[in-house]
């Protein structure tokens, strides 16, 4: 985005940022549950010291797992997008699409290249907001690398964006949150299909 629309030079790019460009909308838990269909047995009920709920729609689980698995001798990644939402102090996201990203990689490192990001915003859809993030850690295990901590600090500090890690050789996954890349548990991650 150009600032005060002055043109830019190819050694100079204006970056104008804009304050609370995201943040939750106001929606009460029991009326978006109302809208889904939980593929787990209990329902979501949150403790105080639950700083964040994530809610994940299934079709993008099997999306994150098949791109992870078309290439397990290699990181993937991908962007995730959807909603974030507050009812009272209570923050939750809406995790609604996991979009597969072509990045540089190896066995243990993955770079976005500069038309990863071109491509993402194709194919954003208009009511959605980049959430977070995802990658894998093929054979290596579930956790936030120091790399991984300094992009989450750096591109998704927010307390209600994500990072999903997927190891696609043990078939674990975890998920991670805000600046400092605190594992979301277990019990505050909900998988879920639209109701028709």
């Amino acid at each position: 985005m150009k600032a005060h629309n002055l043109p830019a030079t190819a050694e100079e790019i204006l970056w104008h940022e804009s304050p609370n460009i995201c943040q939750p909308h106001c929606l009460k838990l029991p009326e978006f549950l109302a809208s889904i269909e939980l593929n787990s047995p209990s329902s979501p009920i949150w403790q105080a010291d639950w700083p964040l709920l994530v809610f994940l729609e299934e079709s993008c689980l099997k999306s994150m797992e098949k791109h992870a698995a078309n290439d397990i001798l290699r990181e993937q990644a991908g962007i995730l997008c959807g909603h974030a939402y507050v009812d009272g102090g209570q923050l939750y996201v809406n995790i609604t699409a996991a979009l597969p990203v072509d990045t540089v990689s190896d066995s243990a490192h993955f770079a976005f290249h500069e038309t990863s990001w071109q491509a993402i915003w194709n194919r954003l859809d208009d009511n959605s907001t980049i959430l977070g993030w995802y990658h894998t850690h093929p054979g290596m295990g579930v956790f936030l690398s120091a790399t991984d901590l300094r992009t989450q600090k750096l591109h998704f500090s927010l307390p209600w964006q994500i990072a999903i890690v997927i190891d696609p050789v043990s078939g674990q996954s975890g998920v991670f949150a805000g600046s400092e890349g605190q594992r979301v548990g277990g019990d505050q991650v909900y998988l879920y299909y639209r109701k028709q």
